[in-house]
């Protein structure tokens, strides 16, 4: 390797070369990536293996971290309608390719060429109907070696266990039939109204998933590395405007903020979605946008004075595509960067806001991030959430992680008083502390 490691990579690369299969759920921003490919060079090195796939939702993000740590390894990314071709007559090290192109040829390939499988940000194939989780089950499967990586591995429901420990284990801990996993460690509930259930884990899940992490995954948090500054949390809570006050009360009748969950029903969901649209200042009815008062964004450029003072810099993350387009109008004078779903060119983008000190903003589309760094950056501000913990989980460790100089980093959420605005962080939080319960001092 090229880069000189922390102790704690030294220690995890050490755990996965003395297992075929296992897992790495440290935090975000720890270094993992580094970890997987020092095991893949060990493992040519030392003649186990001739050849790995990477599994990745970025593979751009792979190509050049192999490029900036590995001291030898020659790489291919498999993209494009050829991609199957060019697996099978070239040569390489390392074939990296994104989870959505998988397909059945592209396993068969593997199965012959590889023998070692990474699963970059695993939780990407928890879903074990979708096309990309059997595709990954099926590689783990056949081929000898198996890591696996993700600092959020089940981050919204535990039901998603199964698909990661069947890739993980090809079924050893929960078996290979989804249902009766679920039978066994999830009482089944009906949702009112609907068709649907509920399924809340049993306790013995949570016991028999902390004894099977035991000896096949390990976890590094980053507050236990000194080299990683503390998180620290701030919220705002503005007023909504009375305008925007009575669009909400209109719309949110019959729809208690306290009940909300992701097994309502598609028209009930819908409602909550135009709820958070109108908390953040705009609502879209009948395809026409209505634009409104906008408390969240005055309080943001009320912040920005003190936040940005001495040239530091700032990273604006929000939901919608209004907001940002808002927020470049609204803050054109400060020169902001933006990264987004439309973003071809996140490592310009993300280099200019590293080095240039004209750009002291970054506007960010939550969860467009992954596996990006800006540790220029000390101080988060979100005027907006999914109720995806793997979207805050990732946009966070853009600016905590290993190269950030600072002595703590600070997250601000600016939220509108009594609306779903609220429920989303209570949502967050308790995900957030499920993830800990199940990994943490396994």
């Amino acid at each position: 390797m090229k880069t000189r490691p922390f102790e704690h990579q030294i220690k995890a690369s050490k755990f996965h070369l003395q297992r075929y299969s296992s897992a790495d759920y440290s935090e975000q921003g720890t270094g993992k990536t580094w970890v997987a490919i020092n095991v893949i060079e060990k493992r040519i090195e030392v003649g186990q293996i001739k050849r790995a796939l990477v599994v990745c939702p970025a593979p751009h993000v792979w190509e050049s971290e192999i490029k900036e740590h590995s001291s030898f390894l020659t790489f291919t990314l498999l993209r494009g309608p050829q991609r199957t071709e060019i697996f099978k007559e070239t040569d390489a090290h390392c074939y990296i390719i994104s989870y959505d192109s998988l397909t059945s040829d592209i396993v068969k390939v593997a199965v012959k060429k590889c023998q070692q499988v990474v699963f970059d940000e695993v939780h990407k194939a928890k879903n074990i109907r979708a096309k990309r989780t059997r595709f990954a089950v099926a590689l783990a499967r056949k081929i000898p070696y198996r890591l696996q990586i993700s600092g959020t591995p089940w981050p919204n429901s535990l039901q998603d266990v199964f698909s990661l420990f069947l890739i993980l284990d090809r079924g050893a801990t929960f078996g290979t039939n989804y249902y009766r996993f679920l039978e066994r460690y999830f009482y089944a509930r009906p949702i009112p109204g609907t068709r649907a259930k509920r399924y809340i884990a049993k306790p013995i899940l949570k016991h028999v998933l902390k004894k099977a992490l035991k000896g096949k995954a390990i976890r590094f948090l980053k507050d236990t590395l000194k080299d990683i500054p503390p998180k620290i949390y701030q919220t705002i809570p503005v007023e909504l405007s009375p305008t925007q006050r009575r669009y909400y009360r209109q719309l949110s009748y019959n729809l208690p903020i306290e009940e909300f969950s992701f097994e309502l029903p598609p028209n009930a969901l819908a409602k909550y979605e135009k709820l958070q649209q109108i908390a953040s200042g705009f609502l879209y009815l009948n395809d026409q946008l209505i634009e409104l008062d906008n408390p969240k964004v005055q309080a943001l450029l009320d912040l920005l004075p003190n936040v940005l003072a001495g040239g530091k810099k700032i990273v604006i993350a929000c939901k919608y595509r209004y907001e940002i387009e808002l927020l470049k109008s609204l803050l054109k004078n400060y020169h902001p960067l933006v990264l987004d779903g439309t973003t071809t060119n996140k490592g310009k983008i993300c280099n200019k806001f590293q080095t240039d000190p004209i750009h002291q903003i970054l506007i960010m589309q939550v969860g467009c991030g992954i596996a990006v760094t800006l540790t220029a950056a000390d101080t988060m501000i979100f005027l907006s959430n999914t109720f995806n913990y793997a979207d805050r989980y990732q946009s966070e460790d853009r600016i905590h992680r290993a190269g950030q100089r600072s002595r703590r980093v600070l997250y601000i959420d600016i939220i509108a008083k009594d609306t779903i605005d609220e429920r989303i962080l209570q949502i967050l939080r308790k995900k957030k502390q499920r993830i800990e319960d199940t990994l943490d001092n396994h």
